[in-house]
């Protein structure tokens, strides 16, 4: 009996073999799971149809179009997608146009928290947001968000009765006839931690002229955006908490490089905070 028990083994580890254990020595629920793209899962999409509570999606470097890609509607449960190598080789381009319209995310009615660590999201085309929160629960750490385009609202972000968490985030070159950076309505209150909105080329860089939408700012550096930096809802914030107006000092914001001058004020040597702002290192050698 011992032999046939062992080959039942082997099969159910051939079986489970697509994803690897992450350690959680605290949890006494079922296993959580690493699961890689493209290696294991060739797209983001993929990755999340298989993806149960509690579990990682480790994304490699490179750039990541088309279908599985782009327009993904996330499931309402709680998982970490996580980049191997950053921000800046890691990117999900939607290769959107006015002809082809796409967005990168959708969040509908997500109570379960979601964390969203390490990318560039770029080339969204689309009428409302790139990524599109609505009543959700989310978190955005070291991601970029660039050369994202909304015909109406929110050039990088919609949030509609959300409130995500953005932290050392870099949003740059977005445009929207409203919120080239956010657009926040039905009592959106999003908190932004060391963050870098800047040179939007239409649009202002968040749109919270509903009246129970406000955003709650820290150590954030709004400059350059067409439409507007600290005004409306947001005016009250500027110089205070460590927020400021100041050029960013990108490295070639030109060549799409968005790592820091030296000199930057969002470097930690260089503002009142102490703190690293933006999602981009200093140093442009």
């Amino acid at each position: 009996m011992k032999p046939v028990v062992l080959m039942g083994c082997v099969l159910i580890l051939l079986l489970i073999s697509c994803s690897d254990p992450a350690t959680d020595s605290n949890s006494n629920d079922s296993p959580r799971w690493i699961i890689r793209v493209p290696s294991q899962q060739p797209t983001l999409q993929a990755a999340l149809n298989i993806a149960h509570v509690g579990d990682t999606i480790l994304v490699a470097g490179g750039i990541y179009q088309g279908d599985g890609n782009r327009d993904i509607s996330m499931p309402n449960r709680s998982f970490t997608i996580l980049s191997e190598d950053g921000p800046l080789v890691t990117i999900f381009d939607c290769e959107g146009t006015a002809q082809e319209n796409h967005y990168h995310m959708s969040f509908l009615s997500h109570s379960e928290s979601i964390v969203i660590d390490g990318f560039t999201f770029r080339g969204a085309y689309a009428s409302h947001g790139a990524i599109r929160c609505r009543s959700a629960s989310l978190e955005f750490v070291n991601c970029i968000f660039r050369n994202n385009e909304a015909t109406i609202s929110g050039g990088a972000m919609r949030c509609k009765g959300s409130s995500p968490l953005l932290r050392n985030c870099t949003m740059v070159d977005n445009s929207a006839m409203a919120g080239a950076g956010l657009f926040l309505i039905a009592g959106s209150r999003p908190r932004l931690e060391n963050c870098i909105i800047s040179h939007s080329d239409r649009g202002e860089a968040i749109n919270a002229s509903e009246g129970t939408s406000v955003p709650s700012l820290s150590c954030c550096n709004l400059y350059g955006n067409t439409g507007g930096d600290w005004i409306d809802r947001i005016a009250d914030q500027a110089s205070v908490n460590g927020n400021m107006s100041a050029d960013p000092l990108f490295c070639d914001r030109d060549a799409v490089d968005l790592r820091l001058q030296p000199d930057s004020p969002c470097a930690p040597a260089n503002n009142e905070c102490g703190e690293h702002i933006g999602a981009a290192e200093v140093g442009c050698q």
